[in-house]
């Protein structure tokens, strides 16, 4: 056996798996922050200091902190190289996780040039759940792709949705 570095990243509550993705030589992972009820992106900015948290990675939060959101978030690198990202926005943060309301839906961020743009996929229609468990890709022209969950009248859906390329 070979033998693998560690480091720990986040800590407390974690109801959602976190995403991953590499874009050259930089890893980024993108986890729910339980705490402020946002996604939080982390970054390998140093490959020599892998394991030391404070000085070869970044963090920041994406979205908006006025929801609970990030729940099942899934990256993605585009032809390009920018970073993209989606999760699932549930509630106004005030409303307490699990009060899904007309402004839940399926997120989608992506980077350009340092700042992230944030735009909704999903959401508005009606008070059901609709945007769980994205899953992210971006195909051979650049276009973003979403796959995700919907429950309608009890009943659980599958959607597939596209973007032009940024």
């Amino acid at each position: 056996g070979e033998s693998w570095e560690r480091v720990l990243l986040a800590a407390g509550p974690m109801p959602s798996t976190p995403a991953l993705a590499v874009r050259g030589s930089r890893v980024h992972v993108l986890a729910y922050d339980a705490g402020r009820g946002v996604p939080r992106l982390h970054s390998l900015e140093d490959d020599m200091a892998f394991e030391e948290l404070e000085h070869g990675w970044t963090n920041e939060v994406l979205g908006d902190p006025r929801y609970h959101e990030g729940l099942e978030p899934s990256l993605g690198v585009d032809r390009d190289g920018r970073l993209g990202a989606a999760w699932f926005r549930c509630a106004r943060a005030s409303d307490g996780l699990g009060s899904c309301d007309r402004e839940s839906g399926l997120m989608f961020a992506w980077e350009d040039d340092g700042v992230w743009e944030l735009e909704r996929v999903t959401g508005g229609e009606t008070r059901e759940e609709c945007g769980m468990a994205p899953a992210l890709a971006f195909g051979p022209d650049g276009d973003a792709r979403v796959a995700y969950r919907c429950q309608r009248d009890g009943v659980e859906q599958v959607h597939l949705a596209r973007r032009e390329p940024l």
